[in-house]
């Protein structure tokens, strides 16, 4: 049981992963408007979008306790085809990122999405002896990558990209700066967000 789990000995074996979406608005989507009573509908105070086309990326990554491995762009929706290809072109080089060779143990952690548990994707990975950690529905709690994300989109934030090109490029370089103090600092605290997940009984936790 992941409760009786420690840093040195289990989690930083796990190879957290997961998708996210960046928009060129830096705010997925969610757009803060303060405006005053009578004005809800008036067309001078609703959210706008960028126009002419595509406004987002969605980028495959993970990491690991020693950094991160591969962040990639997925092309298109995705689907079980496309996650696969994402795993078979980027897994194996972000565990040589992650811990210096291809060849060391390790688990790979994915939330259930359908394009991660479908016949073809568990094929896959069964292999390649992929070894799956067991992942509980509705616990973003315990994926410390979603606070990567959350990192990034502070940082993108600060200083807004304009174009889909810049985009991509502030993410990766990003992506390419962060801390490796920063990434032990949230291995080191899945022991305690497993407590309050447990404590909380499923309910929302700090983290």
């Amino acid at each position: 049981m992941v409760r009786a789990w420690t840093v040195p000995q289990n989690w930083s074996k796990v190879v957290f992963s997961d998708e996210t979406s960046f928009n060129l608005n830096c705010c997925n989507g969610k757009v803060k408007i303060w405006r005053s009573r009578g004005e809800v509908m008036d067309p001078e105070h609703l959210p706008t979008q960028p126009t002419g086309g595509k406004s987002s990326l969605m980028f495959w990554g993970c990491i690991g306790i020693y950094g991160p491995g591969e962040l990639v762009v997925v092309p298109g929706r995705i689907n079980s085809d496309v996650y696969i290809n994402v795993l078979q072109d980027n897994l194996a080089q972000s565990v040589e990122n992650i811990f210096g060779d291809r060849e060391t143990f390790y688990v790979f952690q994915q939330d259930n999405a359908p394009v991660h548990t479908s016949r073809a994707t568990r094929a896959w990975l069964e292999e390649n002896d992929v070894m799956v950690m067991n992942w509980a529905p509705y616990s973003p709690d315990l994926n410390v990558i979603e606070n990567v994300w959350g990192w990034l989109l502070t940082k993108l934030r600060a200083d807004p990209p304009q174009t889909l090109g810049e985009l991509h490029r502030r993410v990766m370089q990003l992506w390419s700066q962060l801390p490796p103090d920063y990434m032990e600092n949230l291995y080191n605290s899945l022991p305690r967000r497993v407590e309050s997940v447990l404590e909380r009984r499923g309910y929302p936790t700090k983290y």
